[in-house]
């Protein structure tokens, strides 16, 4: 909900971040991504972590996390 073409059909992406010693496994990620879904009205919830994002575009991602 930080950029200007957000809408309707748009999906919410999630930037988080674990404590190690406390990473959640794939189906709770996936878990926690339908509970937050619920929230969010049924829109589609993708959580990612830092390591999950791409070489390609990860600096810009962190500077602009909020």
């Amino acid at each position: 909900m930080l950029r200007n073409d957000f809408g309707p059909q748009s999906d919410i992406d999630v930037l988080v971040e674990f404590d190690p010693k406390h990473m959640p496994g794939f189906f709770r990620l996936s878990e926690m991504a339908e509970e937050l879904s619920q929230i969010f009205d049924g829109r589609r919830v993708d959580l990612r972590t830092p390591q999950d994002l791409s070489r390609y575009f990860r600096s810009d991602v962190l500077a602009h996390a909020e």
